[in-house]
């Protein structure tokens, strides 16, 4: 069995053609942002930002606008672009700290996901960009961690994957730098029941 799949050219995306699945109903060119079922849904965060660190916080439109919106953006809206980022074509160096601004151009992200700590991972971001940008790199940085580690985990903590937590149930609500690295603070909605597993 074979699929055809046409490539799509978007030409503010420098990183070449996306692939579209066969027969999919893109909701989104309809209007309706990716992530419209996560209304109304429970959420829990996770990565809990340290008080008195430095933070960069993502908002959608929703999020400033309706108090019944959730917080934060999700990553499938942060994927092409930051698009889903209110006010995204903001330059970082009109929000970060001068003391910041000073170490450079680049930056390393830490992902410390419960359950995948173990891992160390670590990778590089750049900060001389957008806030859209620079969610999209978030975005992209934890797909791939997603993708590549979420059979990975050692409890406790909160299993990602199939079954589990999927990477189109978390938002990004901010990344905070402890002094070394910028961390994320994220959340996931759920249904019916938080995940936790022991064991």
């Amino acid at each position: 069995m074979s699929f055809n799949t046409q490539p799509v050219y978007y030409p503010q995306d420098p990183h070449g053609p996306i692939f579209e699945r066969r027969n999919a109903v893109d909701y989104h060119a309809m209007g309706l942002p990716r992530d419209h079922w996560h209304a109304g849904m429970r959420t829990d965060i996770v990565g809990n930002r340290v008080e008195g660190t430095f933070a960069i916080y993502f908002h959608t439109k929703e999020s400033i606008t309706s108090p019944q919106a959730t917080v934060g953006v999700a990553f499938t809206e942060c994927e092409y672009g930051g698009e889903g980022v209110e006010l995204r074509h903001t330059p970082m160096s009109t929000l970060l700290r001068e003391d910041i601004l000073a170490r450079g151009p680049r930056a390393q992200l830490s992902i410390t996901w419960p359950g995948y700590q173990h891992l160390g991972y670590y990778k590089n971001i750049r900060m001389d960009t957008t806030i859209g940008d620079l969610a999209r790199q978030v975005a992209t940085i934890f797909k791939s961690f997603y993708d590549e580690h979420h059979q990975h985990f050692r409890a406790p903590g909160i299993r990602l994957g199939p079954a589990h937590v999927t990477y189109d149930r978390i938002r990004l609500r901010n990344i905070f730098f402890d002094g070394y690295f910028w961390n994320l603070e994220v959340s996931y909605v759920y249904e019916d029941a938080r995940r936790w597993d022991l064991k």
